[in-house]
C-alpha cells in the first residue's frame, strides 16, 4: 500500500502482527492524504485535490495487483476509516496449461481501460482510454484483471495465446454495467474457447468446432445460448464431419447473425455438414445457413437419428445426398432412427438427393416431424433414368411416422418417379393444412410423375392449393394423375382445396390415381377442382399468371393471396353451389382424422387454426385453398 497527497507518495512498510498487519509511512504535512492498494497501482494527486488512478493495458493478472481500493483522510483525523473498489474486476480461469496471455476487449468497441479519479468523498469518475487489456498468465489457473467501472458493456471478448500465436476468440454477455467493487466470473479454455456464466459468442471457426467437438462442453454449455457471428464456417474437425455428442443431456441453443454459413470442406462419406446420433443432443438452431454438403450416406447437411431438434429460419441451399444406396435418403437433412425435429420459417433450395427420394427433407424415423412456414424450392430426388426417386421435396418413408406440413409452398421441385413435392409411405400419417404447391411445366422426363403429392397411406389434406401444368405432349401409361394422389380409397379426409391443373389431363376429379378415393364432405362442396385450360408460370414458378382460367369454376376473380400467386382473369364468380365451412365445421373434421385432435391443437398453439396462408382471419366462412377468398 502506498499514502498519497499533493505533490509526494510513500510506500507503506508492513508489519504482521497476530492476524493483522500494521502499515507506516512518512508523509509531508498537509491537509489531505489518499491510501491506495496495491503499491504498483500508477496513481497521483493533482493540484485539485483529486486522486488519479490510471488501469494498465498490461496486468499481472493477480488479485493482489488488480483489487484496487482506496480511502481518504484529513490531517485532522487521520482515520482513513473504510476502503472502498475503485475498479470493476473479472476473475477468469484457465484449463489449459499452455496459455500464456489473454486479451480482453469489449465486443462493442467501447474503451476498458483507463483512469478512475476520486475526491474526498470517494465518487469516482472514468477517462476513457484503451480498448482492450492484456493479461500475462501461467498457464492453467484463476486470474483477475481491472476495467473501468460503470462503463456499459454488451459483451466481453477473450483471446486466448502463448509465445507463438493468437488462438481463437470466446466472449460472454455481460451486465449492462460492471459497477466499481462487483467481479464478473467467467472461465475460458485453450481447448473449447468458452465462456461459463453468461452467453457464449463465437467469431472464429476454430473456436465453433473446438467447442462443439468437445464431449466436455455439456456442461459449460446447459443453460446459455451460443451467438454465432457472420460469417463462414467450415465444420469438419480433422478430416472428419462434426458430430455431435456430449457427456450429459442437453438442449444445444445456438443463434446466429444474419450471413452465418455453415460447411464443410469434405465430401463422401464424412461430407455431411452435422450429425447427431446421440440422446444426449437435442439442437435448437436458428438463422444458419447449411450448404455445400456433399455426403455418400443420408443428409446431405444434416443427419438426425437421435434427439429432438428444432430449427428456426434456417437456410439448407445446394446440398446433396450422393449414395445410390436405397436406404440412403435426404439430399438436404435426414431424418432417421428415432429422431424427432421441427422445421420453422426454413428455406430448402436446389437440394438433391441421387436416389430414393427426399430431395430437400427424408423423414426416415419413428419420431414426429412437423414443417411450419417452410419454402421448397428447386429440391430434385432423381430425375434421370435407371434409380427410382420418390418426393422431389419431402419423402415421409417410415411406418409410424407422424408428419405435419403446414403454411408451407413448394415450386419447380421434381423427381422421375412419384411425388415431386411429396411421396409418402405406407403406415405413415401426413396432415397437411393451409399449403401452396405450384409447379411449371414437366419435362418428358418426368412423365410419370403421380400427383404433386403422391400418398402411399391414409391421409389429411385441408385448406391447401395445388397448381400444375401439364406438358401437352407427354406420353406416358398413367402420366400425372391428378396433382393430389392416393393408392388407398378409405379413411382420406380431403377438404377445402383448390386444385387446378390443365384441360385434357386425368385429374381424376382432382385427386386420385387408384379408383377413387374418399373425399370428406364433398356434398357440402367443401373442395374445388378446376381444369384450367391455360396455366403460365413466371419468375421460376414463384409467381403464377392464371391468365384464361375458367373463371366459372372458380371462387373469386380478386387475388385470394396478398402476394399475388393465385390470380383470376374476368369477372368476379361465386360458385353458386359451393358451401362454405364454418370454423366449427373444420374443427371437427380435422378432430376425426386418427391423431388430428393433437393436430388441430398444435395449428391452435401455434396461432395458424382460423387463418389462412397470409396469415389473414379467415372469418366464419372459409373459401377452399390456402388463402382466404372475398
Amino acid at each position: 500500500m502506498k499514502i498519497l497527497w499533493n505533490g509526494g507518495e510513500a510506500v507503506c512498510a508492513a508489519e504482521l502482527e497476530g492476524g493483522k498487519a500494521y502499515f507506516s509511512a512518512v508523509v509531508d504535512e498537509v491537509k489531505e492524504y489518499y491510501a491506495v492498494y496495491p503499491a504498483g497501482i500508477e496513481a497521483q494527486v493533482g493540484a485539485d485535490g483529486k486522486l488519479v488512478l490510471a488501469i494498465p493495458t498490461a496486468q499481472s493478472g493477480r488479485f493482489e495487483d488488480s483489487a484496487v481500493i482506496v480511502a481518504h483522510t484529513t490531517r485532522e483525523s487521520l482515520n482513513f476509516g473504510r476502503f472502498k473498489s475503485a475498479v470493476g474486476m473479472i476473475r477468469f480461469s484457465i484449463v489449459d496449461p499452455s496459455v500464456t496471455k489473454v486479451r480482453f476487449t469489449a465486443t462493442d468497441s467501447k474503451p476498458v481501460g483507463g483512469s478512475v479519479s476520486a475526491g474526498p468523498e470517494l465518487t469516482y469518475e472514468t477517462v476513457p482510454g484503451s480498448a482492450s487489456v492484456e493479461v500475462a498468465v501461467e498457464g492453467a489457473g484463476t486470474y483477475y484483471l481491472s476495467v473501468l467501472p460503470g462503463v456499459e458493456l454488451s459483451g466481453l471478448s477473450f483471446q486466448l495465446g502463448n509465445e507463438e500465436k493468437w488462438f481463437g476468440t470466446a466472449s460472454s454477455q455481460t451486465p449492462a454495467t460492471i459497477q466499481a467493487g462487483q467481479i464478473l466470473l467467467v472461465s475460458a479454455s485453450l481447448e473449447d474457447n468458452l465462456v461459463i456464466e453468461g452467453d457464449i459468442y463465437i467469431s472464429e471457426p476454430e473456436a465453433l468446432r473446438s467447442l462443439l467437438s468437445n464431449p466436455a462442453s455439456a456442461s459449460k454449455l446447459d443453460g446459455h445460448t451460443v451467438h454465432v457471428s457472420a460469417g463462414t464456417y467450415d465444420l469438419a474437425v480433422e478430416e472428419k464431419g462434426l458430430s455431435l455428442d456430449f457427456e450429459q443431456a442437453i438442449t444445444l441453443k445456438l443463434v446466429a447473425e444474419e450471413g452465418t454459413v455453415f460447411t464443410t470442406s469434405l465430401s463422401g462419406a464424412e461430407g455431411c455438414i452435422l450429425t447427431v446420433a446421440s440422446d444426449n443432443v437435442n439442437l435448437d438452431m436458428e438463422g444458419v445457413t447449411f450448404t455445400g454438403g456433399s455426403h455418400n450416406g443420408s443428409g446431405g447437411a444434416l443427419n438426425l437419428t437421435k434427439g429432438k431438434h428444432v430449427f428456426r429460419n434456417c437456410t439448407f441451399d445446394k446440398n446433396v445426398s450422393t449414395s445410390t444406396s436405397a436406404d440412403k435418403t435426404g439430399g438436404a437433412v435426414n431424418v432417421g432412427g428415432s429422431a424427432e425435429a421441427d422445421f420453422e420459417g426454413c428455406l430448402f433450395t436446389d437440394n438433391r438427393a441421387s436416389v430414393t427420394g427426399g430431395g430437400a427433407l427424408a423423414v426416415y424415423t419413428t419420431g414426429m416431424v412437423r414443417v411450419l412456414n417452410c419454402t421448397f424450392t428447386g429440391n430434385t430426388s432423381h430425375t434421370g433414368t435407371g434409380y427410382v426417386g420418390n418426393g422431389g421435396a419431402i419423402l415421409q418413408k417410415k411406418a409410424g411416422n407422424i408428419l405435419y406440413i403446414v403454411n408451407s409452398r413448394f415450386s419447380g421441385n421434381g423427381t422421375n418417379t412419384n411425388g415431386p413435392d411429396i411421396f409418402t409411405s405406407a403406415g405413415a400419417a401426413l396432415m397437411m393444412f393451409n399449403n401452396t404447391l405450384a409447379h411449371p411445366l414437366y419435362p418428358q422426363a418426368n412423365s410419370l410423375n403421380r400427383g404433386l403429392v403422391r400418398v402411399n397411406a391414409p391421409a389429411l389434406v385441408v385448406n391447401c392449393t395445388f397448381v400444375m401444368e401439364v406438358d401437352g405432349n407427354a406420353t406416358g401409361a398413367g402420366c400425372n394423375n391428378g396433382v393430389l394422389a392416393f393408392s388407398q380409397n378409405n379413411n382420406n379426409v380431403i377438404m377445402g382445396n383448390l386444385m387446378l391443373a390443365n384441360a385434357g389431363y386425368a385429374m381424376g376429379a382432382g385427386a386420385n390415381y387408384a379408383g377413387t378415393t374418399t373425399k370428406k364432405a364433398t356434398t357440402a362442396g367443401y373442395n374445388v377442382y378446376s381444369e384450367a385450360p391455360k396455366i403460365e408460370f413466371t419468375d421460376e414458378g414463384n409467381g403464377t399468371d392464371l391468365t384464361g382460367i375458367r373463371t366459372a369454376d372458380i371462387v373469386s376473380s380478386d387475388a385470394l393471396s396478398s402476394d399475388g400467386l393465385l390470380l383470376w382473369d374476368g369477372p368476379a364468380v361465386k360458385l353458386p353451389a359451393y358451401q362454405a365451412p364454418t370454423p366449427a365445421q373444420v374443427e371437427a373434421v380435422i378432430k376425426e382424422y386418427p391423431g388430428g385432435t393433437d393436430f388441430y391443437n398444435w395449428l391452435v398453439a401455434k396461432g395458424v387454426f382460423g387463418k389462412d396462408a397470409a396469415g389473414n382471419d379467415r372469418g366464419n366462412a372459409w373459401w377452399p385453398g390456402a388463402y382466404q377468398g372475398e
